[in-house]
């Protein structure tokens, strides 16, 4: 069998994310489970082949790739949850402004559509998103809430309302902190 590992999984936290940890726990504390929200991105390739075949040995030299294996095309489905798994805000980021399969149909979707040119969250979807998530945050729940976000360039930690702050988690350290890493996205 031949597989391709990737993945920061197999990094051990260091020593001063530990200690940062510990300060954010401590931040936490007292706190409402239903209230800690957890925030994270994964990108669907779609038109993307595979990167890796079995050949005969005699027909090694002579198969090439195609384009498609450099293929760009994807979604982006941005998945948060609070810590006591009740409340959803699922998304999703296309590269499409008004997608074929969403005409007519956008106001009553049950997930929120974003698009942004390379399809990815970057600083204006997440302003966008960020604001939608307190409206819906808002209509559901009355006190103060804390979002954990990872340190993508797109998030800015800045941004945050009376009713919602944000706290970034240790650098490099979201296979071990980020629950929505863990598999919460895998089983959405």
């Amino acid at each position: 069998m031949s597989i391709r590992l990737h993945g920061t999984g197999g990094s051990t936290p260091p020593v001063d994310a530990e200690q940062k940890m510990v300060e954010l726990r401590a931040k936490m504390a007292g706190m409402d489970p239903d209230m800690v929200f957890n925030t994270d991105q994964a990108s669907f390739f779609y038109q993307l082949a595979p990167t890796s075949f079995y050949v005969l040995e005699q027909d090694a030299l002579t198969i090439r790739g195609t384009s498609l294996q450099r293929a760009k095309a994807l979604l982006t489905a941005v998945v948060c949850v609070n810590a006591t798994g009740t409340f959803k805000f699922i998304s999703v980021i296309g590269s499409a402004s008004q997608p074929k399969c969403f005409r007519g149909q956008s106001k009553i979707l049950p997930i929120k559509y974003y698009s942004q040119k390379n399809a990815w969250m970057g600083e204006h979807v997440y302003r966008l998103w960020l604001d939608e998530f307190c409206e819906a945050l808002a209509a559901s729940k009355s006190s103060k809430a804390v979002l954990l976000l990872d340190n993508a360039s797109g998030h800015i930690m800045s941004l945050g309302t009376d009713q919602l702050s944000t706290e970034s988690l240790p650098v490099n350290t979201t296979a071990w902190y980020q629950a929505c890493d863990q598999g919460i996205i895998h089983c959405t």
